[in-house]
């Protein structure tokens, strides 16, 4: 049978083309092309990923707030104690900023039973059911909701949480800010690098930006690291400071 070429078909003697299929070339430019697409898009899907990520995390600070605010209802403006908050020697007060505050992501101490501590209190007291609650969803440090999820259920146990308390200094210091932040304990434990959510005193939620990356620079790089608990007090006290500044 005789072919006759025209352009980028192929007539056959009964009068009928057949058009020719793709070459290599038209396959390779047609990689390259959704290539530079994917990624021109991809930062896109990462920050639409990191805003959901940030909108889960404003919903578990708000329900804590909530837990906070029904706790303080029944026990006459108190809000849960903190083994990592105690009482100065003058009159009992507590500190602005406890001196253990790397220690206040702790929700259970020990291996006695009932040993809930800060905001695991509001999980033991049925304010707030939910572990993962309790957990970012950003999260990409040591503490992740899995490696506890079954902790929250059995009797004793130490149990972290990703979520900084600040404990019943709250209610004696009046220009605190913060009264839960995103974990400050370590830079891993900072769950979505460029700020944190932040619950103030009067349990609202706001987002802390952090664009500098000035926060995340100050927080120790691992639990054991010497001073961690005053480079925590630190930035929470400079967490403070910006939320004050917002008020204004």
């Amino acid at each position: 049978m005789t072919r006759f070429r025209s352009g980028s078909s192929t007539r056959d003697t009964h009068g009928l083309y057949q058009r020719a299929g793709f070459t290599l070339l038209d396959l390779l430019v047609s990689l390259a092309v959704i290539l530079i697409l994917i990624g021109i898009m991809l930062p896109s899907i990462q920050r639409a990923r990191e805003t959901a990520l940030q909108v889960v995390c404003s919903s578990n600070v708000r329900q804590q707030g909530l837990g906070l605010m029904m706790y303080g209802q029944d026990y006459r403006d108190d809000l849960p104690p903190t083994l990592f908050a105690p009482p100065t020697p003058s009159g009992g007060a507590f500190a602005a900023v406890p001196a253990r505050a790397d220690q206040m992501v702790i929700v259970r101490v020990g291996n006695t039973p009932g040993d809930w501590d800060g905001l695991g209190m509001l999980f033991s007291l049925d304010y707030l059911d939910a572990a993962r609650v309790f957990y970012c969803p950003a999260h990409h440090g040591d503490h992740p909701v899995s490696r506890y999820e079954r902790q929250w259920l059995a009797p004793v146990g130490e149990i972290v949480s990703n979520y900084q308390y600040r404990g019943p200094s709250q209610r004696n210091a009046v220009t605190a800010g913060a009264l839960v932040v995103d974990a400050l304990r370590t830079k891993r434990d900072f769950s979505h690098q460029v700020g944190a959510n932040v619950l103030r005193s009067d349990y609202s939620v706001i987002w802390l930006p952090d664009s500098d990356r000035s926060l995340f620079r100050a927080l120790p790089d691992h639990e054991l690291e010497d001073g961690a608990d005053q480079l925590v007090a630190a930035a929470w006290e400079a967490i403070d400071e910006e939320v004050q500044a917002i008020k204004k």
